[in-house]
């Protein structure tokens, strides 16, 4: 498969923050198929390693692929679900889409994620700005009250899945949560090239697939022998920032601090080298795996990169350009 198939088979996997059982099986087959060694940590993260020589890895590469999501926040009188956010969805780019409702005991009901508002010829207000609060999944199930949505196995606390709607048209990808399952696919095409002898590094890297990114601790812990990560997580695209779907965005800067500057400078020669198409921008309202790692008090140096990602939580698109030069600034650095 190539990374934007790799992509597309990774967005297919529901696995909103926490929701991982899926997600987290297909990564340790993928370890398996390929030989390579794996572990998994107590919260769930996929750690597979790329060992050379027995070496121990002081290189970590992490991505998550976790993603935005909801959950049942409550049950109405009319057989309606109320929500709650998980993670940072952009409410007004939900209404209207499609949803699926996973219960505990391995039940999958579908339905609309809809305002409560929701018919422009009998609410004056249909039109309204929307908020999480005005937002309701109207099952696909013959319900009128809460009492019948119990029965069928929903409760508080189950998780809403919403439809990525993946579509790759010359040469962009548009899809939710490209944010980060396209890294991810970058992280498992590096792996498969490691293992065919394509690409070698200069030393062992570890590879993290964490599962709580979205929500801010997914690399909170790291192992004692990681002395560098890299994450490898969306670039911002929008005003005042020179990063474009075109291009492969190194972060100076985001709302935990500064990079670290020596790691960035030899990114940058390389881009130069290689002749990559690039950016180097400050990110304000962004934190990645590597800003939790360094917030659990991890004793490393912290590096963001990633493709240029437009409409960032909402409807994300990003080009197989801005994938290639990734996918070449990592390899030449981890050579």
């Amino acid at each position: 498969m190539s990374i934007v198939e790799k992509c597309h088979k990774l967005i297919s996997i529901d696995s909103p923050s926490g929701y991982i059982r899926e997600i987290q099986k297909y990564l340790v087959e993928f370890a398996i198929s390929n030989g390579l060694e794996y572990f998994i940590t107590s919260k769930g993260n996929v750690v597979i390693n790329a060992i050379i020589d027995e070496q121990v890895p002081q290189i970590m590469v992490a991505t998550h692929v976790d993603t935005l999501g909801l959950m049942v926040k409550s049950i109405n009188d009319d057989g309606t679900l109320n929500v709650t956010p998980i993670g940072g969805p952009i409410a007004s780019t939900l209404n209207g889409e499609y949803a699926k409702i996973y219960t505990r005991d391995n039940q999958i009901y579908s339905g609309t994620i809809i305002l409560d508002s929701s018919a422009a010829h009998v609410y004056a207000d249909s039109n309204k700005q929307v908020e999480f609060k005005d937002l309701r999944i109207r099952l696909d199930l013959d319900v009128t009250s809460k009492e019948q949505v119990i029965e069928s196995g929903i409760r508080n606390g189950d998780y809403i899945c919403y439809d990525p709607k993946f579509r790759y048209e010359e040469g962009f990808i548009n899809s939710r949560f490209l944010d980060d399952k396209l890294c991810a696919a970058i992280s498992l095409e590096l792996l498969e090239q490691f293992v065919n002898g394509t690409v070698s590094f200069k030393q062992s890297v570890s590879f993290a697939f964490t599962m709580f990114e979205e929500v801010g601790h997914g690399l909170g812990y790291v192992p004692a022998n990681i002395k560098h990560v890299i994450a490898m997580d969306m670039g911002c695209v929008g005003d005042d920032l020179d990063g474009s779907e075109m291009k492969v965005s190194i972060c100076a800067k985001d709302s935990s601090g500064p990079y670290d500057y020596a790691t960035i400078t030899d990114m940058l020669a390389i881009c130069e080298v290689f002749k990559l198409d690039y950016a180097l921008d400050i990110y304000p309202y962004y934190g990645s795996d590597a800003s939790a790692a360094l917030r659990g008090g991890n004793d490393i140096k912290a590096t963001l990169i990633g493709p240029g990602i437009a409409a960032s939580h909402g409807m994300e698109r990003a080009h197989e350009r801005g994938v290639e030069n990734t996918y070449k600034l990592l390899v030449e650095y981890l050579k």
